[in-house]
């Protein structure tokens, strides 16, 4: 798997719009194949519904290593779930860390 150095951190601040979103799923399809990625969402962050069916498309396609998402509202986790994005229930990590 990894080499043990952790996971590729995306952060997102701010406005999370198509934009934003084509820098991120171009750094996902950059990531090493074997490295788990950490998409970071920091608080007070804004999701755009297009944006995020943009990254779970990306999510979905990188089936080498996990991708977790951390810091997302309800609403948007919950965007994310529709689109068949399946995110831990809650493993005990707070999400706005």
């Amino acid at each position: 798997m990894s080499d043990g150095s952790g996971p590729v951190t995306i952060r997102v601040d701010g406005r999370l719009d198509i934009w934003a979103a084509g820098r991120i799923v171009e750094r996902l399809r950059n990531a090493p194949a074997d490295s788990e990625v950490l998409i970071d969402v920091g608080p007070g962050a804004q999701c755009e519904v297009v944006a995020l069916s943009y990254i779970a498309e990306a999510m979905e396609r990188r089936l080498t290593a996990p991708v977790r998402v951390r810091g997302l509202s309800g609403h948007d986790a919950r965007i994310l779930a529709y689109l068949g994005v399946e995110l831990p229930s809650s493993d005990g990590e707070d999400p706005s860390d």
